[in-house]
C-alpha cells in the first residue's frame, strides 16, 4: 500500500500554489498602476483642454468615452494575466502532486 502523508501533500499544494501565484502578483500589481497612472495623466490634459476651451463639451465627452475603451481594454489584460498566472499554478500544483505520487510509488517497487 502505498504511503502518502496527505496532509503533508495538500501543505505542499498549497505552498506550490501560493508561491506560484505571489511570484506573479509584483508584475500584474505593476502593470494596474501603470493604467492608473497613464488614465491619471490622460484625465488631466482632457481637463486642461476643456477648461482652456481648447476643445467643447461634446469633445470631452467623446474623448471620455474613447478613455473608458480603453481602461476597458487595459482591464481586460489584466484579467487575461490572471488567467495565465492560475495556468501556471495549476500547472505547478500538478507536478507537484504528479512527483509526489511517482515517489511513493517508486518506494513501493
Amino acid at each position: 500500500m502505498m504511503d502518502i502523508d496527505f496532509d503533508a501533500l495538500i501543505d505542499g499544494l498549497t505552498n506550490v500554489i501560493q508561491g506560484s501565484l505571489e511570484s506573479d502578483l509584483p508584475h500584474i500589481r505593476e502593470y494596474a498602476k501603470k493604467i492608473v497612472e497613464e488614465e491619471k495623466e490622460a484625465l488631466q490634459l482632457l481637463a486642461n483642454l476643456r477648461l482652456s476651451g481648447e476643445i467643447t463639451d461634446d469633445e470631452f465627452k467623446s474623448e471620455i468615452e474613447g478613455q473608458k475603451g480603453v481602461v476597458k481594454n487595459q482591464l481586460l489584460a489584466i484579467g487575461a494575466m490572471s488567467t495565465a498566472s492560475a495556468q501556471r499554478a495549476t500547472n505547478a500544483a500538478l507536478k507537484f502532486l504528479g512527483d509526489t505520487v511517482l515517489t511513493a510509488v517508486k518506494a513501493l517497487l
